[in-house]
């Protein structure tokens, strides 16, 4: 299938949509941080299967799109799909939204009416608590540690503490931070829409309470919890399709 290309807040956005584009009927497909719009291939097989009309979106930076701002927020990808969805003329599409995809489809549900149901697949939302105290000594450590005859000793440092999305993001890097501490519990709390959750139960970034806690907020919500991994839809993807469809129907 072969990417296609629009412009969306004068940026070259890319994209694939399924054969049978149906403007009415279409599920948008929001990929994860340092994934792009193949990540839900398998998916799309067995949507082909069934004449099922999809769109999966490269958001900006990643895949072939561009980057509209190194310092983007989750709610300037939020307004970059709606302006996307717009273009498409897309009539109430289903999002389905994963890990960072997901976070942008819990912030279009809590306040773009354009849309008639949202799947999150490991939806990351809650930022991580940091005290008063913790917050200062981090904040001095780094301000230290980035001079520059120190700042050999910190890039060691977050080598050997940062997680492997903060070190591989690059430029990407303050996104990145937007994004982590952008807590999303009181948007979820305005999602109206019919919300499909698909977890795992040993996960250990967004644990299994923390999914609860989002599954309480958002209030026409459903939580399964498979066997799986943080790429849970390409691994049990007959699974997770099968939820999707019978979410989609009923």
């Amino acid at each position: 299938m072969d990417p296609k290309k629009c412009i969306v807040w004068n940026t070259v956005t890319t994209y694939l949509q399924s054969k049978n584009k149906d403007p009415k009927n279409t599920l948008l497909f929001l990929h994860g941080w340092m994934q792009d719009k193949d990540s839900f291939q398998d998916i799309f097989s067995i949507l082909d299967d069934k004449d099922i009309p999809y769109i999966s979106l490269d958001l900006p930076w990643f895949g072939g799109s561009e980057l509209v701002s190194s310092d983007m927020q989750i709610e300037d990808y939020g307004k970059f799909v709606i302006n996307f969805i717009e273009k498409q003329e897309l009539k109430n599409p289903v999002l389905v939204g994963h890990s960072f995809g997901g976070r942008v489809s819990i912030y279009l549900g809590s306040l773009y009416e354009n849309i008639s149901k949202v799947v999150l697949i490991w939806a990351a939302g809650i930022a991580p608590e940091m005290n008063p105290l913790r917050f200062a000594i981090v904040k001095t450590g780094k301000i230290i540690l980035s001079l520059p005859w120190l700042r050999t000793v910190w890039k060691k440092i977050k080598a050997k503490t940062a997680a492997d999305d903060y070190i591989s993001a690059g430029k990407m890097t303050q996104i990145y931070r937007n994004t982590i501490v952008n807590d999303l519990q009181h948007y979820m709390k305005q999602v109206w829409f019919p919300t499909l959750m698909i977890w795992w139960k040993d996960d250990d970034q967004v644990t299994i309470d923390e999914a609860r806690i989002m599954h309480s907020h958002i209030e026409d919500s459903e939580l399964h919890i498979l066997d799986g991994t943080h790429f849970i839809h390409q691994e049990k993807v007959s699974e997770v399709t099968k939820l999707i469809l019978d979410f989609i129907n009923n």
